[in-house]
Parts: structure tokens; C-alpha cells; sequence
């Protein structure tokens, strides 16, 4: 079964803030690529870790406004 669950939620479970969560997501994602590790399609066996890749949700922020 999967689980599509959302920044706010995650972050929500672990205590933190949603955007420090982001932050720490992206620094995970850039190093994953730069150390050049690769997801097998093998089975897992019980002693593997498990990485879990959480879906982006846009943030909604307030417009601003032009003063006159």
C-alpha cells in the first residue's frame, strides 16, 4: 500500500515547522544526487533502511500589496 502524504503532514508528525522540513528535504535530495546513490528494485530485506520521497505541496503566501 502507498501513502501520499503532504510536507504539512510529515513535519506535523516529527514537531518541526513545515518549511524548515522543506529545507532539510532539499539538502537530503542534493546530496543523494551528488554522492550518486541509486534506488535498486531488489527486494528489501529486514536490515535495509527506507528512504520515503513526500509529496510537494505548494505553499500558499499572501499577495503584496503596491502602497501608494
Amino acid at each position: 500500500m502507498r501513502e501520499y502524504r503532504t510536507y504539512e503532514q510529515i513535519a506535523a508528525d516529527f514537531g518541526i515547522h513545515e518549511s524548515n522540513f522543506i529545507r532539510r528535504s532539499q539538502w537530503v535530495e542534493v546530496t543523494l544526487v551528488q554522492s550518486g546513490v541509486t534506488v535498486s528494485r531488489t527486494p528489501l530485506s529486514s536490515e535495509d533502511t527506507v528512504m520515503i520521497d513526500a509529496t510537494e505541496v505548494q505553499i500558499n503566501r499572501p499577495k503584496k500589496r503596491i502602497s501608494e
